[in-house]
């Protein structure tokens, strides 16, 4: 089936686009591919015969499909799966009822699991494969010295130390996938037996008026109940708000350990100032103190984890607020400890939002760069590359098994020092 995909309405006087009220040629069309890569959102990418990429949930690479187009987004469409025809090797039954169903694919489905119908190792293959492909546009070629394989999670099941769940009083769950509705969520096979065990008991205070949400701008709002396992469930009803921490307790060990290892040549010279930034509550400055650094600045954007750090009392440790999104303010904090040889990073999706003044920076011999998304990182690395700065290491760590997320761990060090 060939179709004039950019060709406008008569009368449009635009010859590229279709009018915005006109419905696209493709949109519901029906037909069977060849999945030919997955994606970094974790959808499937197969195409259609006029030659648009088409992404999709729920199917994996080399597997022949048959989907219906529902929606087109400028230059790619978006399908729902209608089967799977050849299914490939690692295919498995998924583990949780709330996951999509072809047998019901009108149903709403929970939005977080996204591969639980695909073996362990090859999740882990597939974001092996990203890491790889990032670092060969960005450097040409893949050294195999410079990219460890992925770490792997000791838990594919029963890591999740923490969770988010939203209730309007009557049902309590995970909103569904590209919805604000709300997936009633008995069980999660990603939780850890205490947060199951509060997900339990507060599913056992349901109905709950306390809970009722409300509709703001014609969209319904609901109650968050944030818990972590080291909070008591009172907390979480008394909606007590806690300072980030990683979702999958076993790796960030992993991280910790990664940091150490990367700082380890360092250590002989423990007079060198540390600079972190996005220092959180000190997830790291724990680690970094138990290098025997005398100086290490610890810089937060977020007050009250400042203050959690402070509380702390960490050898040779200074926390302090900084709007590390304001290049006035970071060029300050970098003019302030322009004798900083180390610069530590874990910054938010977002990546570095402000990155010049620390571009600039003339005294870093060396970066540690803790990145959540794999984007954001190799344009910050680009960014550093270019100011004289070699890429030394990088390992992929899997933070979040049977989802498209990973983490990256990379060191950077002046090519000239």
């Amino acid at each position: 089936m060939k179709l004039n995909i950019f060709k406008a309405n008569k009368g449009s006087g635009k010859g590229t686009t279709l009018q915005a009220a006109a419905r696209h040629p493709l949109e519901g069309v029906v037909f069977t591919g060849v999945v030919r890569d997955v994606a970094t959102n974790g959808q499937a990418v197969l195409e259609h015969s006029c030659g648009v990429a088409v992404f999709v949930r729920g199917a994996w690479l080399g597997e022949r499909i048959t989907v219906k187009i529902t929606a087109f987004k400028k230059r790619f469409a978006v399908a729902q799966l209608l089967n799977v025809d050849e299914p490939c090797e690692q295919r498995i039954t998924p583990f949780c009822a709330h996951f999509m169903s072809l047998a019901k694919p009108r149903a709403p489905s929970c939005g977080g699991c996204a591969w639980q119908f695909i073996e362990y190792d090859a999740q882990l293959a597939q974001k092996q494969r990203w890491v790889s492909s990032a670092m060969e546009r960005l450097t040409g070629k893949v050294s195999q010295t410079a990219l460890a394989p992925i770490a792997a999670s000791a838990k594919a099941m029963g890591y999740r130390n923490r969770a988010e769940f939203k209730s309007d009083g009557r049902i309590l769950g995970f909103n569904a996938t590209q919805s604000d509705a709300l997936i009633d969520v008995k069980t999660c096979g990603l939780l850890n037996v205490q947060v199951a065990e509060h997900l339990a008991s507060l599913r056992a205070r349901l109905p709950n008026e306390q809970w009722t949400g409300k509709k703001r701008k014609g969209k319904k709002s609901y109650t968050l109940l944030a818990v972590d396992d080291a909070m008591p469930i009172e907390a979480v009803e008394a909606n007590v708000r806690r300072p980030f921490m990683q979702g999958n307790s076993g790796q960030n060990t992993v991280l910790q350990q990664w940091l150490r290892d990367a700082l380890s040549p360092s250590v002989q010279c423990t007079s060198h100032k540390v600079l972190e930034l996005f220092a959180g509550s000190g997830n790291f400055t724990r680690t970094l103190a138990t290098l025997g650094f005398e100086q290490i600045i610890a810089a937060e954007v977020v007050p009250v984890a400042v203050d959690h750090l402070q509380a702390l009392g960490l050898q040779g440790v200074k926390a302090e607020v900084a709007d590390l999104f304001d290049e006035t303010a970071l060029s300050a904090l970098c003019k302030k400890h322009d004798d900083a040889k180390i610069l530590v990073l874990d910054p938010p999706r977002e990546g570095l939002m402000c990155s010049k003044p620390l571009f600039e920076h003339k005294g870093f011999e060396r970066v540690a760069y803790i990145s959540c998304d794999l984007a954001t990182c190799m344009r910050d690395v680009q960014g550093f590359m270019a100011k004289g700065y070699t890429l030394v290491s990088v390992l992929p760590v899997d933070m979040f098994p049977q989802t498209p997320h990973i983490e990256l761990c990379v060191l950077l060090e002046r090519t000239d020092r």
